[in-house]
């Protein structure tokens, strides 16, 4: 398994572990598709990107995708490392116990 398997392989398990719902992407005559989209739960989603190392950048097809998905309010993560990983677990987690608190309170529908 290539080094970047490893972390997508561990991305996908840590995030099934958290009860999230991951999809491999990939887009039909069009570059730049993040490799993993995680439902979260309680309209929280995020948009994963899995590069083999913490020094490994996007490329710029995949940035200007990021950005893009920024612009219309997605989560976008770029990781390379386990800790990288769990930080972006931690932080969806975070955000769904916020959605989940919100939508207790009737702040959002």
């Amino acid at each position: 398994m290539t080094p970047e398997g490893k972390i997508q392989a561990y991305a996908t398990r840590q995030a099934k572990k958290a009860g999230f719902l991951v999809r491999r992407l990939q887009y039909i005559g069009r570059n730049g598709a993040t490799d993993l989209l995680l439902v979260c739960g309680y309209d929280v989603t995020g948009f994963c990107e899995v590069k083999k190392d913490e020094f490994t950048d996007p490329e710029p097809h995949q940035i200007a995708e990021h950005n893009h998905l920024r612009a219309h309010g997605a989560n976008v993560f770029v990781v390379g490392t386990r800790p990288e990983v769990d930080r972006m677990i931690k932080r969806l987690r975070f955000m769904v116990a916020v959605a989940k608190q919100n939508r207790m309170q009737g702040v959002l529908r």
